[in-house]
C-alpha cells in the first residue's frame, strides 16, 4: 500500500472502532459479464477512471483489476472497513495491481475530498455499484456513488484580499466566537483574525458581573455576557443577534485559519449563488504534525460560514443545529484547524465533555478514546491541493 489513498485506508482499518454497522448479506451475480460490460463502456466513453462502489465479495473488485486496460485506475470506495478487514488476503493481493486504490472509511465526506483530491470524478470516471450487495450497505454505497456523481464543482478565481485593489467592494463580513474567559490562548486566537474583518461578535461564557480579558485588536467590537446554562442553540442564537455583516463566520476559541484560508474565504462571499458554506475541519493529534482521521474524525465538515437572514436560528441545546438557509455548497479553499489536543490537557477535554453529556440531559454520552486514527497532516488533502473550489451538495445529502 503505497498511494496516499492507499496509506489512509491502511491506518482506518488499523483502528478497530466498536459500534460500527456490520455489512449486509451479499447475493449473488455474475461478475464476469458485469466486468466486461463496464470495461466495454470504459473503452468506448474513453473516461479514465473505474469507481467500483463496494467490496462485495471481492470477486468483481479481481477481475476489473486483472483485465482493465492498463491506464485505467481501480478505486475501490468502501464504507464497511469490517469488508475489507474478513477479506484481507484478497485485497491485498488486489492492491498489488499496478493504479489500484483503495478508499475505506465510513465518512462520505471523507471518501468524496480523497476523490476530489486525485482529480477523480463523475466526470473522468465509470461509476460502478457493486452487484453483490443488499440491504443497509447497498443503500448506503448507492448513497455514496449519487453524492460523487451529483456534485457539481465552481473553481472561483483568486483575488486580493486589499479591499483597496477592488472597484465593487465585496459583502461585509462579522466574525463571531462564543468564548470562556478562562480559555488558554486567547491572544493568539483574536490575533488570527484579518484586520479587514468588518465586525467581531463575541458572547462572553460568564455572568455579566465578571470581569471579562481586554481584546486587543482593531477590528469593530461588539461583546456581551451569559452562562450558556446548557444551552449552546440559545447562546449562538445570541451570537447572531449581535451580527450586522452581511455574511458570518464562526469560530471557537480553539479553532484557527490560515492567512490563505481567511482570504479565500473573503472571496467566496462575493459568490452570489450559495448561502451557506461547510468547511472542512483538521484536529491536530497527537501533535502539530499529524491529524485525526477516519471514522468522520475527517473531513469533519462544519457549517460556520453562512449569509445573515432573518431565517437564520440555531436549534437543540447540544450539537447545535443551523437553519434557515437554503443553498449550502463545501468550500476546499479554506480549513479550520483545530488545536484543542495541542492547548489542553487530556482531562480538561473530558471534563468539558462531561459539561456537554450532563446538559443532554443523558442523552448523549462523549466517550474520547486514547488511541485515535492519524496522519501526517500533509497528506490530507487542503487548499493547496483542492484549490479555491466549491462543492454544491446534491439535493438529500445533508453534511
Amino acid at each position: 500500500m503505497k498511494s496516499l489513498l492507499n496509506q489512509y485506508s491502511a491506518q482506518v482499518l488499523s483502528f478497530n472502532l466498536e459500534g460500527t454497522e456490520a455489512p449486509s448479506p451479499l447475493q449473488s451475480y455474475i461478475a464476469q459479464k458485469h466486468c466486461e460490460r463496464h470495461l466495454n463502456i470504459v473503452e468506448s466513453s474513453g473516461k479514465e477512471n473505474i469507481i467500483l462502489f463496494g467490496l462485495g465479495d471481492t470477486e468483481l473488485a479481481s477481475l476489473l483489476a486483472r483485465e482493465r486496460h492498463t491506464q485505467t485506475r481501480i478505486i475501490i470506495c468502501e464504507l464497511y472497513p469490517s469488508r475489507i478487514s474478513s477479506n484481507m488476503e484478497k485485497v491485498t493481493e488486489i492492491l498489488a495491481n499496478a493504479d489500484v486504490h483503495l478508499i475505506c472509511d465510513s465518512s462520505l465526506w471523507a471518501h468524496l475530498l480523497l476523490l476530489e483530491g486525485e482529480g477523480i470524478s463523475a466526470d473522468n470516471s465509470q461509476l460502478v455499484l457493486n452487484p453483490g450487495l443488499t440491504g443497509s450497505e447497498r443503500e448506503n454505497l448507492r448513497n455514496l456513488q449519487r453524492l460523487v456523481s451529483g456534485i457539481s464543482r465552481t473553481l472561483l478565481p483568486k483575488k486580493s484580499p486589499d479591499k483597496s485593489n477592488e472597484i465593487q467592494p465585496p459583502p461585509s463580513l462579522t466574525a463571531a466566537a462564543i468564548l470562556s474567559p478562562d480559555e488558554p490562548e486567547l491572544d493568539k486566537f483574536i490575533d488570527s483574525l484579518p484586520l479587514w474583518i468588518d465586525e467581531l461578535a463575541i458572547v462572553w461564557d460568564c455572568p455579566p458581573s465578571r470581569q471579562t480579558p481586554e481584546i486587543k485588536t482593531k477590528i469593530l467590537k461588539k461583546q456581551v455576557s451569559r452562562p450558556l446554562e446548557g444551552d449552546f442553540s440559545a447562546q449562538r442564537n445570541l451570537m447572531l443577534s449581535l451580527c450586522e455583516g452581511d455574511w458570518i463566520i464562526y469560530l471557537d476559541a480553539d479553532e484557527l485559519m490560515s492567512k490563505q484560508s481567511w482570504a479565500s474565504v473573503r472571496n467566496t462571499i462575493s459568490y452570489a449563488e450559495i448561502d451557506a458554506v461547510y468547511l472542512p475541519r483538521k484536529t491536530f493529534y497527537p501533535d502539530e504534525k499529524h491529524c485525526r482521521m477516519g471514522y468522520g474524525l475527517w473531513p469533519d465538515l462544519q457549517l460556520r460560514l453562512f449569509r445573515n437572514t432573518p431565517k437564520l436560528s440555531f436549534e437543540r441545546p447540544i450539537h447545535e443545529k443551523l437553519g434557515g438557509f437554503a443553498k449550502p455548497a463545501i468550500f476546499t479553499g479554506a480549513e479550520i484547524l483545530h488545536i484543542t489536543h495541542l492547548l489542553k490537557s487530556r482531562e480538561d477535554i473530558d471534563h468539558k465533555l462531561s459539561g456537554f453529556d450532563r446538559a443532554s440531559g443523558g442523552k448523549i454520552n462523549h466517550h474520547f478514546g486514547r488511541e485515535l486514527p492519524s496522519l501526517p497532516c500533509n497528506l490530507l488533502p487542503g487548499p493547496e491541493i483542492l484549490g479555491d473550489r466549491l462543492l454544491r451538495i446534491p439535493a438529500g445529502h445533508g453534511c
